[in-house]
């Protein structure tokens, strides 16, 4: 007997002894007398006696003038009596046009809007489309469609079964599998079933399922047991998997999902897949898991090791891992404890940003991205990412020509908006920077020039401050040190700060507030002014915010600091209360 048929055969059962369990008449009298002695007591002398005539007790009955156990007695004799109960059907529609009658005459025009509206034709017609339209969108994705030939059965391991009225019947390999048929698996047997998109479930030992065809895409219910899917691409809806505690949603992976006794889980091999558990919804990525209730706690490898595929699966959750590994090192950096290139911001510098060695570093992220993402199965990459991609030889010769530190600063000179951009050069590598430069302007496209410039600037190599020009972005080499700028003006002034000429910005606070942070040591520093310059906030008491991040193989941390004006006492206010950072996940 299936599981159905137990459950609607107990329920019979319920139903018989509830609709057994009636009174006799002797326990109905005795039940009556007691609550008729309970109303007298409660009624007092005056009411104790029957009630001769309800009708008369009408009026007082809808004002909610009678007394508690006359109410009592009138509603009993109300659900007994039809002459009653159609007097006070009366009585309440004579209220009602009293209420009319000596309403005011806007009253009345609504009163009878209010009634009438619902005889319109119209009204009915519109309520009939709003169900109509409720109806498709709530049940219509929910209804099957045709079952016949969901899936074929490629082949076995052994012998799969299709239980129908409580037997078991082998299906051979070739045959088709409809909507709705239970299938359960061996002990000693696996099984591989092919959807008609594409679409191919590896179905473990022990393990019980059946699917379906939705409007929404086809659907795999796993009562227990495990199964492996790749899912093909859908091109529409997506393909679901569903045990008791939670739902899968995929349009293209290869995912695995189990369900027994202590729960189920969600393993992921490629691709990201959705997870929905009861008002929890996750994004799970290549390599991630999720188990509810007290799933016991696997590797990832252990959930695959059983598929035929399982090397394969295995080799590709080993390389995402490396890949994970490798892209949570990319922004680690040892701490720099120097100031040569924080000297040597131009004077009216209200923004500061430093970080190691950039071109070294982007050309590492774009390589771990590009393979990420090609493990994830995402589309071609934008166009910025794909042009960095053409750049990696590039920035990786440029990478090991510099130093440990790069750093962007922004501010002004006079009114004009001008930006630096300086890093270190190792030692001896100058005239071989100076060439790479050169080689690589003299290939540079206009394309390449609007995306790495985002305005299109011309990139100008000089030879000295005095060539640089406005309106381009002129490179400066000098031993040991590459300056970039838009301003021939922040070129010539740094240039005599390398002569030995005292820098303003030394003197300044927000210089002194980041040589702190270098002298703990700077991993990833940004500074900004606050008071003065571009960044400046009206009515606000904060002088300058100075942040660092520093990140590890296994960690990192995010500090950031805001200084308040000199003898501010209620700056606080200008911070909300802490809350979770979602932004985070």
């Amino acid at each position: 007997m299936s599981r159905i048929d137990m459950n609607d055969e107990m329920l019979e059962r319920a139903f018989a002894l509830v609709r057994d369990d009636v009174p006799d008449t002797a326990q109905t009298t005795a039940a009556a007398q007691r609550v008729d002695a309970v109303l007298r007591d409660k009624a007092g002398a005056r009411n104790a006696a029957p009630v001769r005539d309800y009708g008369a007790l009408v009026p007082d009955f809808l004002a909610g003038r009678l007394p508690e156990a006359q109410r009592l007695l009138f509603e009993e004799e109300l659900r007994s009596s039809a002459p009653l109960r159609r007097s006070v059907a009366a009585a309440r529609a004579q209220q009602q046009r009293h209420s009319v009658q000596h309403a005011s005459p806007q009253r009345r025009g609504l009163i009878r809007r209010r009634g009438s509206i619902w005889r319109t034709p119209w009204m009915w017609a519109a309520t009939g489309a709003v169900l109509a339209i409720v109806t498709s969108v709530l049940l219509l994705p929910k209804l099957t469609i045709d079952q016949a030939r969901l899936a074929q059965l490629t082949t076995t391991d052994g012998v799969l079964y299709h239980v129908a009225e409580a037997s078991l019947r082998p299906l051979a390999a070739g045959a088709w599998i409809d909507g709705g048929q239970q299938l359960r698996t061996a002990g000693d047997a696996t099984a591989v079933l092919t959807l008609q998109d594409g679409s191919e479930i590896e179905v473990g030992q022990r393990s019980q399922l059946s699917l379906s065809r939705q409007r929404s895409g086809s659907r795999i219910h796993v009562d227990r047991g495990r199964i492996i899917v790749q899912a093909a691409p859908q091109r529409t809806g997506s393909l679901h998997v569903v045990t008791d505690e939670l739902q899968v949603a995929v349009q293209g992976t290869i995912f695995g999902v189990s369900h027994g006794t202590q729960g189920s889980r969600v393993a992921v091999v490629e691709g990201e897949v959705e997870v929905r558990a009861g008002r929890t919804h996750t994004r799970l990525q290549a390599g991630s898991q999720f188990a509810s209730r007290n799933a016991v706690d696997v590797s990832l490898e252990s959930t695959v090791a059983w598929s035929r595929h399982a090397s394969k699966y295995i080799a590709v959750l080993r390389e995402y891992a490396q890949l994970k590994e490798r892209g949570n090192g990319l922004l680690a950096a040892t701490p720099r404890h120097s100031t040569r290139l924080l000297d040597l911001s131009p004077p009216g510098t209200v923004a500061y940003l430093a970080m190691p060695n950039v071109p070294a570093a982007i050309a590492n992220a774009v390589e771990t991205l590009r393979r990420l993402r090609a493990r994830l199965g995402a589309d071609t990459p934008a166009q910025p990412i794909a042009t960095l991609e053409t750049a990696l030889p590039w920035l990786r010769e440029m990478g090991g020509h510099l130093g440990t530190e790069t750093v962007l600063t922004l501010g002004r000179a006079g009114s004009e908006r001008v930006a630096l951009l300086l890093a270190e050069v190792r030692q001896g590598a100058t005239v071989p920077l100076r060439d790479a430069l050169r080689d690589r302007l003299a290939t540079l496209t206009h394309d390449h020039l609007a995306t790495l410039t985002h305005d299109g600037l011309p990139i100008v190599l000089v030879n000295a401050p005095a060539e640089a020009q406005p309106n381009q972005l002129s490179i400066w080499l000098r031993e040991g040190l590459l300056a970039a700028s838009n301003s021939p003006t922040v070129l010539a002034e740094l240039e005599t700060h390398l002569a030995g000429t005292t820098n303003p910005f030394t003197s300044s606070e927000l210089h002194a507030r980041l040589a702190a942070v270098y002298a703990t040591g700077a991993a990833y520093l940004g500074g900004v002014d606050l008071h003065t310059g571009e960044f400046h906030i009206a009515n606000a008491d904060i002088e300058s915010a100075v942040a660092q991040w520093q990140t590890a193989a296994d960690r990192s941390s995010l500090t950031a600091v805001l200084h308040l004006a000199e003898g501010t006492n209620d700056a606080p206010f200008h911070l909300d209360r802490p809350a979770p950072i979602g932004a985070l996940d």
